[in-house]
């Protein structure tokens, strides 16, 4: 019970870490995408370098017969736990707090883009066998335009 008391403070610490930047972030005039963006970036190495530490400080107790199982435990829950929390904290905050890209970050078509320069065509065009008088409705095939 100790032990997962202990990784629960240590994964908490690195959710606050990220939460307490976005709050900075907005502060600082970024938007609400943006800022997510940025405190996740920035908070990267700090979390990372903390959680290694705390990895690091249980390697010695993992030779104990007592305190042994405690530290793998901790070891394990503090590495995946974070990468969980680099990775899956920043969606399910965007998600949460219902936070949308920008207008300006969707791309608009370019002239380019490949599919612009498709047609459409029926399967008639291609060699089927369909009826002169349209009966047969087939559907429509999206081809590299020549």
């Amino acid at each position: 019970m100790p032990g997962l008391t202990g990784l629960a403070g240590i994964l908490m610490r690195n959710t606050l870490i990220l939460t307490e930047q976005i709050k900075d972030n907005r502060a600082a005039g970024l938007d609400d995408y943006h800022a997510v963006i940025e405190a996740t970036v920035q908070r990267t190495r700090p979390v990372i370098l903390a959680a290694l530490a705390a990895v690091l400080a249980f390697i010695p107790l993992t030779h104990s017969v007592f305190w042994g199982s405690m530290a793998y435990t901790l070891i394990g829950g503090t590495a995946v736990g974070t990468a969980l929390i680099l990775l899956f904290f920043p969606a399910l905050y965007a998600a949460w707090f219902r936070i949308r890209p920008t207008a300006d970050e969707v791309p608009a078509p370019s002239a380019s883009d490949e599919r612009t320069n498709l047609r459409s065509a029926t399967a008639p065009e291609h060699g089927s066998a369909v009826e002169e008088d349209g009966s047969h409705s087939w559907p429509r095939l999206l081809i590299p335009a020549e």
